[in-house]
């Protein structure tokens, strides 16, 4: 709220918008996540877009050439048309997804008989309910949110509620966690 108030009167919403975005998510979130991930693995990244004379260049645009038929960076890949396919240009925007059938897939059945005895699933949650859940990712092939953001809190609960809340490290077998076992 701040950040858009402290905008000039005379700017679009659309400049508000890229403003708040440039003073608060960025920053605070995305550039920091980016630093993490990167320096993590040990590679020095570089975010071109980022570039103060880039962003002034791309700010001083008027707002039609910002977006246009509902897609946005409408400047950019006008520009980029001439070096990569317009369906890749123009695809719709994707997220980054977690794998979790991937990584649950096999063991949908062992979920159904081990989730629905764990002490916080017990506590917290109607067990009958998350065996009915289970039993129905388990028909369609794969893991639901609802049931991994149960998972994840079985998880949690195991570490940091009935554990010491210690890092159980990067190797550590979710599976055997679940179970009781480190």
């Amino acid at each position: 709220v701040e950040a858009w108030a402290s905008t000039p009167r005379g700017w679009s919403d659309l400049q508000r918008m890229q403003y708040v975005d440039l003073t608060t998510a960025l920053p605070d979130n995305l550039l920091v996540k980016a630093d993490r991930m990167l320096m993590a693995s040990g590679v020095e990244g570089r975010l071109p877009f980022v570039d103060h004379r880039i962003v002034a260049f791309g700010l001083s645009l008027p707002d039609r050439l910002k977006v246009a038929d509902g897609q946005g960076k409408h400047f950019l890949k006008r520009w980029a048309e001439r070096l990569v396919p317009r369906e890749l240009l123009y695809a719709p925007k994707r997220g980054f997804h977690v794998p979790v059938r991937g990584w649950f897939g096999d063991h949908l059945a062992w979920l159904e008989r081990v989730l629905p005895a764990h002490p916080a699933v017990r506590e917290w949650f109607r067990p009958e309910g998350v065996a009915w859940l289970l039993r129905r990712d388990a028909a369609r092939g794969r893991l639901s949110a609802p049931a991994f953001a149960i998972v994840q809190f079985a998880l949690w609960h195991r570490i940091v509620l009935e554990g010491d809340g210690a890092d159980p490290g990067s190797d550590a077998d979710p599976f055997r966690l679940l179970e009781g076992r480190a």
